[in-house]
């Protein structure tokens, strides 16, 4: 059950990162990010105050979708300031930096587990989040957005976001539930919303997952596949 701890974090994750870009390029990737680090701050604080095991789980997916708006925002920031190409040694300082924290944040926790309680995990979060907020309206730059056609959230691609999800849902519920009739009923339907998903954004001029960029860009498929990969034998291993 402990387990649903970690894919309530990692689903909404998965989704709210391609979101949270788009949401940057229709707001401002500076709004966003300063909103995601503002709900993280909040949810964090509040979480040790769960009344139950599913106030908790879906606190954690809260905290995901804050945190998710990190990572494309900050892109977003640096693509302004330095044109519209990202640095390459700007991609490998945020690569270090992420696997940094994801080799020592385990290894932090447990040591403000042992001594604080779980509550702990959360709570440190909360200074972190607040000094992100306090520099970053100091110092972060305010680039206009990039999409400036207007549209508001009805720029985003809602159907798309929907079928994304139903897309990566059924293959972690599938590799969750491995070995047992509910595993290959859901790992069977990936298949099916793939293509439908497919579909659906080669359809759409403004999609929320563009499979054109990516049939356009076999090296970028050649790399998410590496990722996939490394980070399944990574996670397997906190599992």
């Amino acid at each position: 059950t402990s387990t649903w701890i970690i894919s309530a974090f990692y689903l909404p994750g998965a989704v709210g990162q391609p979101l949270m870009g788009r949401l940057a390029d229709l707001f401002g990737a500076r709004r966003v990010f300063l909103t995601g680090v503002a709900v993280a701050a909040a949810v964090c604080a509040a979480a040790p105050f769960s009344p139950g095991f599913g106030w908790l789980v879906a606190v954690r997916a809260v905290q995901a979708l804050a945190t998710s708006t990190a990572f494309p925002s900050g892109l977003g920031l640096i693509r302004a300031v330095s044109g519209r190409r990202v640095p390459a040694n700007a991609l490998a300082v945020l690569s270090i930096a992420a696997s940094t924290s994801a080799a020592l944040g385990p290894t932090i926790g447990g040591l403000l587990l042992s001594v604080w309680g779980w509550q702990a995990i959360f709570l440190v979060n909360v200074p972190l989040c607040l000094g992100a907020l306090v520099l970053g309206l100091r110092w972060l730059p305010a680039p206009p957005p990039a999409d400036t056609s207007g549209g508001g959230l009805s720029g985003v691609d809602v159907p798309g976001v929907i079928l994304f999800a139903a897309t990566l849902t059924p293959i972690l519920v599938g590799l969750l539930a491995l070995g047992t009739p509910v595993s290959w009923f859901m790992l069977a339907l990936v298949p099916v919303a793939a293509v439908l998903l497919g579909v659906r954004e080669l359809r759409n001029p403004s999609p929320f997952f563009d499979v054109r960029l990516l049939m356009r860009n076999p090296a970028m498929i050649g790399v998410f596949v590496q990722f996939a990969a490394v980070t399944f034998i990574f996670y397997s291993f906190f599992f």
